[in-house]
């Protein structure tokens, strides 16, 4: 497997990356035992970060940035697929192809995919809700100002509602601050969470969003703020 891994990653050629992760999908998509599409699952996440790892590295080896535009570029229909698998049998499949959709998606968005993580926002599974702020948060912060647009206009309603959730809301406040005036929005919703006990990220994001400089505990100056800009 480590071999596979390693031969992936360093070979120059497409077809034999194609190949490789052509034939790991459609294990974990068809086998008939759950344990070896969830090892097919595995190994696809491994290659996955083999890649990341290389193409963040000073000297990147051309093959890492090779597979991950191969991967990325055929992987997340089956992926979604997967992902959206009800049957009891496949948590740990589904909670797989979520976490793998993840680490690709600031390198394979596509309108597909962005509705696929709006929708997964009001998933029951906290875990799976995890999983789709974190890739929310590592799509804006890596991506340009027409990308953040169109997660505003797609996505802002459910990231407001996702600062109602107590596990994530710190992660959808961080997105929506990194979406700078594009989430304005946002901002009454935000500033309903600056009491919280972690009020200070609800604080940073309304910087980032407005401009203005005032903390969590200066609710007056935000609220004249939002009076003042309410209808700019």
């Amino acid at each position: 497997m480590t071999k596979l891994q390693s031969f992936f990653v360093t070979s120059p050629d497409a077809n034999d990356k194609k190949a490789i992760s052509q034939s790991l999908l459609e294990i974990a998509s068809n086998d008939e035992s759950i344990q070896i599409r969830e090892s097919a699952l595995d190994m696809t996440g491994n290659i996955i970060d083999n890649c990341i790892q290389f193409y963040n590295h000073p000297t990147l080896h051309p093959g890492a940035r090779l597979g991950l535009s191969i991967i990325s570029g055929h992987a997340v229909p089956c992926l979604i697929k997967l992902a959206e698998t009800k049957g009891d049998q496949e948590k740990e499949l589904r909670r797989k192809a979520f976490w793998i959709l993840q680490k690709i998606a600031p390198l394979a968005l596509d309108d597909a995919l962005l509705a696929f993580f709006v929708r997964s926002l009001n998933e029951k599974n906290a875990n799976i809700r995890m999983a789709v702020i974190s890739a929310f948060e590592g799509i804006v912060r890596l991506c340009d100002d027409a990308t953040k647009k169109r997660i505003a206009q797609a996505a802002l309603a459910p990231l407001c509602q996702a600062l109602n959730d107590s596990r994530i809301w710190i992660n959808a406040a961080r997105t929506l601050g990194d979406l700078g005036s594009y989430a304005i929005d946002a901002v009454e919703c935000l500033y309903q969470k600056l009491d919280d006990e972690d009020g200070e990220w609800a604080a940073s994001a309304l910087r980032n969003i407005t401009g203005a400089g005032y903390g969590n505990k200066e609710k007056t100056k935000w609220e004249q703020w939002i009076q003042e800009n309410k209808n700019k």
